[in-house]
């Protein structure tokens, strides 16, 4: 809703715009589901869950993380939220697994968690600090090839951490987040926008959207 960004770019109004709707959709079914003790919002919540990885996969793991915390957060009935919550996303993502093994012959395609793990692993999106590499830098990167999946992808990121601790850490604790949202965008013409435009409301200065 506040960033240009999301508005501009197309392949964020196909992805990204759905995805985060679904994740804060999602996160208000869990806390009404601890909230209320439903088990029908935590089924809810699961279903939501469920619809954000058929989105993008990002969210595909996050039981392993959820399902523990759960278990703390609702003591007293421990299982019966967790099966609740498990029954809702494997209703809308089994069937897409399914399909993946039958198609493919792979639960998954790994790729896009590959990259995702990969490309966002440079500091300030950069190959060792050359600003000729900026928002590009695996493709000045000699080994970029040799990382083929998202395990060795995470060995990556791992080394980096063992390589420089204080600079990885602020890369995906401070500087990460402030490059997602900042106007000083790596692609397109400039600014907010891929396409030379000619008119907008951001460009205008009409006052609401500024």
């Amino acid at each position: 809703a506040i960033n240009p960004q999301m508005i501009s770019l197309g392949t964020a109004v196909l992805t990204e715009t759905v995805f985060a709707f679904l994740v804060v959709a999602s996160l208000c079914a869990m806390t009404r589901a601890l909230l209320r003790r439903s088990l029908g919002w935590y089924a809810i919540a699961g279903i939501l869950i469920g619809l954000s990885a058929l989105v993008r996969p990002t969210l595909e793991f996050l039981p392993l993380l959820l399902l523990p915390a759960l278990a703390w957060l609702a003591p007293d009935t421990r299982w019966k939220p967790c099966l609740m919550l498990m029954l809702g996303m494997t209703l809308c993502f089994g069937p897409w697994i399914v399909r993946n093994e039958h198609a493919i012959g792979a639960a998954s395609d790994p790729s896009l968690m590959r990259n995702t793990l990969l490309h966002g692993s440079y500091p300030d999106f950069m190959y060792h600090d050359n600003p000729r590499s900026r928002g590009f830098p695996y493709r000045f990167d000699p080994h970029e090839s040799e990382v083929r999946t998202p395990a060795q992808a995470l060995e990556r990121i791992h080394q980096n951490f063992v390589a420089e601790p204080g600079r990885t850490l602020r890369w995906y604790l401070l500087s990460k987040p402030i490059h997602f949202f900042d106007w000083d965008f790596l692609e397109g013409q400039g600014d907010i926008f891929i396409n030379t435009t000619l008119h907008s409301p951001y460009l205008e200065g009409q006052r609401d959207f500024v």
